[in-house]
């Protein structure tokens, strides 16, 4: 089976595949040291996706995403996933999170946390712990929550 590449969606596939090429994985080398100097390129990079319209493009619009529909945007995130910093320098790393808090914050949580993860300035993270088991393997958690009536 072969999926051909829509032809709506291949100007801005293009354009993330130049710019993954072009600019992305030529950084690669100092983004894998870390330090001040791959926070100053990765800044940049993020700086040139947005001016170039290609931050966040899996993201609706109305959070300052590119709104691509998801069938669209699995093309860009093909050429995209060419370098693990391509979600960095894309914005695309917090889409999931992004989707949830879209769908289901309250506004201040909207404003603390949904419009700083899109515009790259905090990031998501996840963590698990479970009493008695020591393994990150979401499917042995065992918690379970019980409303009380206290935390609205």
């Amino acid at each position: 089976m072969t999926f051909a590449v829509p032809d709506s969606v291949r100007p801005v596939r293009e354009a993330v595949h130049a710019f993954m090429t072009e600019r992305v994985e030529p950084a690669e080398p100092v983004l894998h040291r870390g330090g001040p100097e791959a926070a100053a390129v990765l800044g940049e990079l993020r700086e040139q996706a947005g001016k170039e319209g290609l931050w966040a493009l899996g993201h609706p619009r109305e959070l300052g995403g590119g709104g691509l529909p998801f069938l669209d945007y699995v093309y860009v995130n093909e050429v995209q996933g060419r370098s693990e910093y391509g979600q960095l320098a894309l914005g695309t790393y917090t889409l999931q999170d992004s989707l949830m808090l879209h769908e289901h914050a309250s506004p201040e949580q909207r404003e603390r946390y949904l419009e700083p993860l899109v515009r790259g300035d905090i990031s998501p993270s996840f963590a698990m712990t479970e009493p008695a088991v020591s393994s990150s393997d979401p499917i042995q958690l065992a918690t379970t929550a019980v409303l009380d009536g206290t935390n609205g």
